[in-house]
């Protein structure tokens, strides 16, 4: 069976993130987040333009998107690079080099047609070819790759059309189709061509981004519309706050729960970027006193999400009681507030189980302040009902070698998922699965909401109702601007200067060019007599697509 099959290849699926900070981890990309304006803009007339603009860059990691784990340099990233779609703040897709798209009824093939007119950096076509050649890139590199177990092929069809083929029925592959494009020639370069605002100018001294002549949009389409960028040295966190307040770079994402983070005091304005990235309690359902289903599923009624998403995230967190962003269209809040914060659920389901006067131990990373500071503040409300959760707060090693070995009752964790939210390497035996929690059945729910996201509900009620894993907050990201810096900036999933060019996904599926005007009837024109008009009756993979496009 298809589906049995692929999971072998989930295996090597998304990586658990429980890194040490400032290590350089071969983790999926650390900017996987969307963005909610949380200040008033302050749009500049062209007579106060900024001329004296930069931004952070941390050589060692350089800027080829497919290899570039850092925060600081991915920033720049979104610059220089384009994608066939862009993920939003509130996971909706955009086409950006994507002029329309076409899917077959199977849900498996899906052609792209690219925007006419593009061209790389130095002038040179954007072509079918190109894209093929970044996203075999993509599908081979830590960043992007474990997102595309499901991709089997990337295919030029002509100079202007590229077909991607899928092992399952993927009702939302646009959703994971944000990935930089960059010239063919140069894709495994330091920094890539790319088709973006800007290009860059490295001299052995400085780097610069200098306005790209040759790009597509218009230049007051942009975020930043400076001539150029100067690309600023850092070593560290302090550097990159410091460079910021003394104005010498104008723009800065950082994580604000990182053990690294500095606090900001200057006059800025501040956007909210919301990732992918769950913090959430998995279970070892083999052994020990969270073997018991009823008091796993009831432990998420002891938790006051809002308040860990406040009082130790800062605001940089959306509490979440289902395994999905709750900005996104798969999250559905009926489903969650059956379990939601509720201490007398959870009173009920300790007296139950008879659990009262048990312990467990609670597995935490020690690199991770907030986490820890989470784990505690669970622990004390179980406490309260009379389950004694010890937390045991270790080094990243010792923290998977436990994970690995089964030796815990219950964790606390962090995982970046791709934006479908896709689940499946919790339960197929992949890089997520601890604690005994295999499951065939739930593998192939993960695989049936990947085909129709109509599905998703029956996925997060069956992991709910078994206790699989306990979801608590997705983390955010801030990106600060000196003020009167930033015109139009919508930071989105992987693209913090993101520009929203207010066209939809709709837009894309419905902008096939029309047939030459010239072969179709006049309106007064008889059609020839066994061609008169009909209606197709629209198929469910049409109103699917339909309804999420």
């Amino acid at each position: 069976m298809i589906r049995r099959a692929i999971a072998l290849l989930l295996c090597v699926s998304i990586v658990l993130l429980c890194g040490c900070a400032g290590t350089k981890i071969p983790a999926p990309d650390p900017l996987e987040e969307s963005g909610d304006i949380i200040s008033d803009a302050v749009e500049q007339a062209p007579d106060e333009a900024v001329t004296n603009f930069g931004l952070a860059y941390q050589s060692q990691f350089g800027l080829n998107p497919y290899d570039c784990t850092n925060l600081t340099n991915r920033t720049i990233l979104s610059l220089i690079y384009e994608s066939l779609f862009t993920v939003t703040s509130n996971f909706e897709v955009e086409p950006v080099l994507c002029d329309y798209y076409d899917v077959s009824d199977t849900l498996a093939e899906y052609t792209i047609h690219l925007m006419p007119g593009v061209q790389f950096s130095d002038g040179t076509p954007l072509t079918a070819s190109d894209v093929a050649a970044s996203y075999q890139a993509a599908m081979d590199s830590d960043v992007y790759g474990k997102r595309f177990y499901a991709l089997s092929s990337v295919e030029a069809v002509d100079s202007e059309t590229v077909l991607f083929k899928t092992r399952i029925p993927y009702e939302n592959l646009t959703l994971l189709l944000d990935i930089p494009i960059v010239s063919a020639d140069s894709v495994d370069s330091a920094t890539p061509m790319g088709t973006g605002p800007y290009r860059l100018i490295a001299e052995r001294y400085t780097n610069t981004l200098v306005q790209n002549g040759y790009w597509w949009q218009e230049s007051n389409d942009a975020a930043v519309s400076v001539s150029s960028i100067r690309l600023v040295p850092t070593e560290s966190p302090t550097d990159v706050r410091d460079d910021f307040e003394y104005g010498v770079t104008g723009v800065v994402c950082t994580d604000p729960n990182s053990a690294a983070y500095v606090d900001y005091h200057c006059d800025y304005e501040l956007w909210n970027c919301s990732t992918t990235i769950m913090d959430y309690i998995g279970f070892n359902v083999k052994s020990g006193l969270f073997c018991l289903t009823d008091l796993r599923k009831t432990l998420t009624n002891i938790i006051n999400r809002e308040a860990i998403a406040t009082e130790i995230y800062h605001g940089y967190a959306e509490a979440a009681v289902l395994p999905a962003s709750p900005l996104s269209s798969f999250y559905d809040e009926t489903l969650a507030e059956e379990y939601d914060y509720n201490p007398d659920k959870f009173s009920l389901g300790v007296a139950a189980t008879a659990a009262r006067g048990s312990s467990a131990t609670f597995l935490v990373c020690s690199s991770d302040p907030a986490r820890v500071a989470a784990a505690e503040y669970i622990a004390a409300e179980a406490e309260k009902y009379g389950i004694e959760l010890v937390v045991d707060a270790v080094n990243e090693r010792t923290f998977l070698n436990r994970l690995y070995g089964g030796n815990f009752d219950l964790y606390f964790a962090e995982a970046r998922l791709s934006p479908t939210f896709d689940l499946a390497p919790f339960f197929n035996g992949g890089a997520l699965c601890y604690g005994g929690i295999y499951s065939g059945d739930l593998t192939d729910l993960c695989y049936d909401a990947l085909e129709n996201s109509g599905n998703y509900y029956d996925l997060h009620s069956n992991i709910m109702l078994y206790g699989m894993i306990c979801p608590v907050l997705f983390k955010s990201y801030a990106v600060y601007a000196t003020r009167g810096t930033i015109t139009n900036m919508y930071p989105a999933i992987d693209n913090v200067f993101h520009t929203s060019s207010g066209r939809t996904l709709s837009d894309a599926i419905l902008a096939a060019p029309a047939e030459d005007p010239e072969q179709l009837p006049e309106d007064d024109e008889e059609l020839p007599e066994d061609e008169g008009t009909t209606t197709e009756e629209p198929t469910p993979e049409m109103i699917a697509l339909e309804e999420t496009g």
